[in-house]
C-alpha cells in the first residue's frame, strides 16, 4: 500500500510504502520545509520480525539543514546514518540499540558578533555513538492514564573514531506514575534524570 500525506500548510510531505517485498517491510520518505529556510529529508526503512525473530531492525539516512539566522546568526548542517534494532514489547520490557554517524556543519558565522562558545563549534565535526535505551511501560492507556506506571532508561556513548571529535557519555532516566484518588481524582508523579 501506498500512503501520501499532504497538509494543508504544505510545510511537510510524507510518502509510506509498505509490504514493499511482501514481508511487511516499511519505506518512508519524508520531507519537511519549515520558517526561517529550515529543512529536512528523511529516508528510512523497517524490517520487522528480522530473522524470524520479534525484533524490527531500521535503518535511516537524514539531511537537516538548521537556521538559526534570525536569532544566532549561524546555520547548521547534519547528515546522519542510523542503523537501530528494537526487540520485545513495551508492556513486558523492550530495548533498543542504536548505532549512528553523524557529521555536523555549523557556518555562516558572524566573526565580529558571534559569541565564542558558537566560534569554538564552527566547521565540521562528526560524532558515532552507540545508544541502549530500555522501557517499561505498563499504563492503563497510552495517551490518557489514569494508573499504572512507565520508565525509560537510556545511555549514549561515543564512538572513537580516526575523523571524529565528540567524545562523552549520556545517560537519562525519565518515570511516571499514576494512581487514582477517589471517584473523580488522579495523582500523577514524574521523574527526569
Amino acid at each position: 500500500s501506498l500512503t501520501l500525506t499532504l497538509p494543508i500548510s504544505l510545510t511537510a510531505t510524507q510518502v509510506t510504502v509498505r509490504n514493499l517485498l511482501g514481508r511487511a517491510e516499511r519505506v518512508d520518505l519524508k520531507m519537511e520545509v519549515g520558517q526561517q529556510k529550515s529543512t529536512a529529508f528523511i529516508l528510512s526503512a523497517a524490517k520487522p520480525r528480522w530473522l524470524g525473530t520479534d525484533t524490527e531492525l531500521t535503518a535511516r539516512v537524514t539531511k537537516d539543514c538548521l537556521s538559526h539566522l534570525k536569532h544566532s546568526s549561524f546555520v547548521e548542517k547534519l547528515r546522519t546514518l542510523s542503523l537501530a534494532a528494537v526487540t520485545g514489547q513495551r508492556e513486558e520490557g523492550q530495548h533498543e540499540v542504536a548505532c549512528e554517524l553523524t557529521m555536523r556543519d555549523v557556518s555562516k558565522l558572524p566573526l565580529r558578533t558571534a559569541s565564542w562558545a558558537m566560534l569554538q563549534q564552527r566547521g565540521m565535526s562528526a560524532k558515532a555513538s552507540v545508544t541502549h535505551t530500555a522501557t517499561l511501560d505498563r499504563l492503563d492507556h497510552p495517551l490518557v492514564p489514569t494508573s499504572g506506571y512507565a520508565a525509560k532508561l537510556s545511555n549514549e556513548v561515543t564512538v572513537p573514531l580516526p575523523f571524529g571529535d565528540a567524545r562523552f557519555s549520556k545517560h537519562s532516566l525519565s518515570a511516571a506514575a499514576f494512581l487514582p484518588l477517589l471517584p473523580d481524582g488522579l495523582l500523577s508523579l514524574g521523574l527526569s534524570l
